[in-house]
């Protein structure tokens, strides 16, 4: 039996807020093209629209909004039933507002019932870190979107994924170029056991 953690947003779940932003400014006819996450770059909103960014802001600054715009990334579902049905133990470490906990560990319970073991919701803050919650779970591997946590559960012993899609341009830079320098991190969808 293995323990997988995984970090839930843009991991497990999406949600692309620019995307939602775009669609509600065309509704309103105040843009004529919709914008999604490949128009940002490193989470700078470079070339987008100052109506589209705008908006993108005042949607992240509604916590429900912001949180609950998410479903699951395609696959993952039938990943985790996988997973599961192999007897390993499947647990979501999260940095979310403090204010978004309660209703967290409720998404979870409807979006993948009876699948996860264990959920933890860290405070969210610019320079926070996973690695005390993390080391808790004791993880065989450790999935997230974010370098800096992946680089953290190496710490662990932990076999560490960076996940690289569609939904995490962040990374795109990551996986061609710096390669050579990350020690020990692979890359998710593209390698994994």
């Amino acid at each position: 039996m293995k323990r997988f953690v995984f970090d839930l947003d843009e991991t497990l779940v999406r949600g692309d807020i620019i995307t939602v932003a775009s669609r509600q400014l065309i509704a309103e006819g105040k843009i004529d093209r919709l914008y999604t996450g490949r128009d940002v770059t490193n989470w700078k909103m470079d070339g987008v629209p100052e109506a589209v960014s705008k908006r993108a802001v005042e949607l992240f600054s509604n916590v429900d909004y912001a949180v609950w715009q998410k479903e699951p990334i395609a696959g993952v579902i039938s990943f985790l039933n996988y997973l599961h049905s192999m007897g390993h133990k499947i647990c979501i470490l999260t940095a979310r507002p403090m204010e978004c906990h309660a209703d967290t560990y409720d998404y979870v319970d409807d979006t993948f019932p009876n699948i996860i073991e264990n959920v933890i919701c860290v405070k969210s803050g610019p320079n926070g870190s996973k690695l005390p919650d993390l080391a808790k779970l004791n993880p065989t591997y450790y999935f997230d979107d974010n370098l800096t946590f992946c680089e953290e559960a190496r710490l662990l012993g932990a076999s560490t994924y960076l996940v690289s899609n569609e939904h995490t341009p962040w990374n795109h830079y990551v996986v061609h170029h710096e390669i050579q320098r990350i020690k020990n991190v692979c890359f998710f969808p593209n390698q994994f056991l």
